[in-house]
């Protein structure tokens, strides 16, 4: 008899454990799509970047070049942002200093407002580059790697060899400047 009541128990912890997986995973994939779906930044603009260069140079010929600081370190390197909308919106709040957390791979850090997102799921991140995970969290990355997130790219890094010497594990604050301000 205690038997088929501990068989009746560990049927159902299964169950359990079954039902909340798939929970899981319907959350995971609702978030994923809602939130590509619904990518407006502040002004509302949506995350389409039609006519925008997402690689790189703009097609006009100018670019958003910045710097980064590394609080603590005499480390400044130089960045280029992308041409799109995500982009050009962060690139009008400069300069910003924020309190960048750790993961394994990246830094990254919750922006107090949001930007206008074009996620793409980019297969592979390369150390240096800046990506939006989101519509609110910046994320810089300091090693390369396969992944199967989306993003929206914002940049990258030009000489990461001096970021990559300089960045620790851990907390670390960065601020992020244009570089003609310093002109």
């Amino acid at each position: 008899m205690s038997k088929i009541k501990c068989g009746k128990h560990v049927i159902l912890i299964i169950l359990l454990i079954a039902l909340i997986s798939v929970n899981l995973i319907a959350c995971k994939t609702t978030y994923d799509k809602s939130d590509e779906n619904n990518a407006s930044g502040e002004s509302g603009i949506q995350g389409e970047n039609t006519g925008n260069n997402q690689d790189g140079d703009a097609e006009n010929g100018e670019t958003m070049k910045i710097i980064i600081k590394l609080q603590g370190e005499d480390v400044v390197v130089h960045a280029e942002l992308y041409n799109n909308k995500a982009a050009e919106m962060l690139y009008e709040k400069l300069p910003l200093t924020l309190e960048m957390s750790d993961m394994p791979h990246e830094k990254y850090s919750y922006l107090g407002f949001t930007l206008p997102t074009n996620k793409e799921n980019v297969g592979k991140i390369n150390a240096g580059d800046i990506m939006l995970w989101g519509n609110n969290c910046l994320v810089v990355f300091y090693e390369s790697f396969e992944t199967s997130y989306s993003y929206t790219k914002i940049g990258r890094i030009s000489d990461i060899e001096s970021f990559l010497s300089a960045i620790d594990i851990g907390s670390v604050t960065l601020t992020f400047e244009k570089a003609e301000d310093l002109m």
